[in-house]
């Protein structure tokens, strides 16, 4: 019985000393290749992967495949044999979001597709808008269906049945604004209507319906009502509005000549919160409220909070748009932000005439004078360097302190201001946690060692 196993072992070491051979051999005759210095093409067309989804069922998986620039592809895979199926779907770099995403019953997958690399810069250099399209896959039969001009798509929650595609407004830039994002800090974009198409197709049907000049949508989590905002030339007919995704059911929740921010539904899907916005003279930006409408006593009940009412508001503050507002678990209490509230400028009283400057002595310098330096400066007691405050500016001008307001108590409570600014709420919002970094910024900036102070907030009394 070992004679087998003895040639088998002779055969092996034959073999290896004859590839061993061949080895030595074309190197000694193939030239040296001296390797080659990594440069910007190779590091820009290094893949990564990004953007795992799994279908809740286990029987599919998906990811996305993107070079740091340049197209990439989704790659779909059924787990039980292995078979992958790829899409390319543009250049994704520089759009956000979830945009891969399978129906909760793991029968559809969704995905958005880009403008390809050379057609992102053909639109760029033509200054026409880049505008994407969604993809559906029927994962029964593999059948592919293409929406084009589809800015963002959501399913139908656990309900299912329905899959909302989000058309581009007219005259959109790029990617438009997302639906479901707060407005640009500051709120000083010019006030022009952001509401777009927003096509709801019944999946096992292919039937279409469309909601016009939606500016946010969102399914609650179980999946039967689709809330959403209205936003139209002249604020006509803005409001927000519920469908309900069994019986079809149009419910107008609040409408009012303003803009409608920030739609959040609680977790459990229950009730939803949004801020309204309405315009001041007094003000730059317009002034928001509170809006909150519960389900859960089944018809739909709706709270509001106007701090123009309340003495107990500080003064030169609003609520804030920066900061979407959601309810508490119980539904006992609506948080939102607050931000300063900034007046107007007085309009200089003088005659146009007058104050006409003339245009060629604007043209003409004077020779003697002096070019102004371009500086950045740095304070040695700024508790942050230079360089942060300026990657953080935008953060800065859109901070908001958290606050609340108690319904059954109507009673408005502040719980963050400049001596405890960085306060959010903790699981189950019995209480909010506090961190104070200010007496160890500065050497934690120096020498990376990060500490702060912990408050706990009691979100009843604050």
């Amino acid at each position: 019985m070992r004679k087998p196993v003895l040639f088998l072992a002779a055969a092996v070491l034959a073999l290896s000393a004859s590839f061993t051979v061949a080895a030595q051999s074309a190197t000694a005759t193939a030239p040296a290749q001296t390797p080659r210095a990594i440069e910007l093409p190779d590091i820009l067309a290094w893949k990564r992967i990004a953007g795992a989804v799994v279908s809740n069922d286990g029987q599919f998986f998906a990811h996305k495949i993107t070079p740091n620039e340049g197209d990439g592809e989704v790659v779909l895979r059924r787990l039980k044999d292995g078979k992958e199926w790829r899409f390319p779907i543009g250049e994704s770099a520089g759009f956000g979001g979830g945009d891969m995403a399978f129906s909760d019953d793991g029968k559809w997958f969704a995905f958005t597709v880009y403008p390809t690399f050379r057609e992102g810069k053909k639109l760029k250099k033509e200054r026409k808008p880049l505008q994407n399209k969604v993809t559906l896959i029927n994962l029964a039969n593999e059948q592919k269906s293409e929406f084009e001009k589809a800015r963002r798509f959501a399913f139908a929650g656990e309900t299912g049945g329905w899959l909302a595609l989000h058309k581009y407004a007219p005259e959109a830039g790029p990617g438009g604004p997302p639906a479901g994002a707060p407005p640009a800090p500051g709120g000083s974009a010019p006030d022009r209507a952001t509401g777009a198409d927003l096509i709801l197709q019944e999946l096992a049907s292919g039937n279409q319906l469309n909601l016009g000049n939606v500016a946010e949508f969102a399914f609650n989590k179980k999946g039967d009502w689709l809330a959403f905002t209205i936003d139209a030339n002249e604020k006509s007919g803005n409001g927000v509005q519920a469908r309900n995704m069994i019986t079809g059911a149009l419910l107008p929740l609040d409408s009012d000549k303003a803009l409608y921010r920030g739609l959040n539904w609680t977790e459990k899907g229950d009730a939803l919160a949004v801020v309204k916005g309405a315009e001041d003279k007094s003000y730059e930006d317009k002034l928001y409220s509170v809006v909150g409408i519960s389900f859960a006593s089944g018809a739909p009940q709706k709270t509001v909070y106007d701090h123009k009412t309340d003495a107990a508001f500080p003064a030169g503050m609003t609520v804030s748009a920066n900061r979407n507002p959601a309810w508490t678990d119980d539904l006992s209490a609506l948080t939102f932000g607050l931000q300063e509230a900034k007046k107007k400028k007085e309009e200089k009283k003088a005659d146009a005439k007058d104050a006409k400057p003339d245009a060629a002595a604007m043209l003409k310098k004077p020779e003697d004078e002096p070019e102004k330096p371009d500086l950045v400066l740095w304070h040695w007691q700024d508790s942050r360097l230079q360089a942060q405050q300026q990657v953080e500016e935008s953060r800065d001008k859109s901070f908001t302190y958290l606050a609340l307001y108690r319904v059954a108590e109507k009673k408005f409570i502040r719980l963050a201001d400049d001596t405890l600014r960085s306060v959010n709420p903790a699981p189950k919002q019995i209480f909010a946690i506090g961190n104070d970094t200010r007496e160890y910024e500065l050497l934690g900036n120096l020498n990376g060692q990060r500490y702060s102070d912990v408050y706990v907030v009691d979100m009843k009394t604050g």
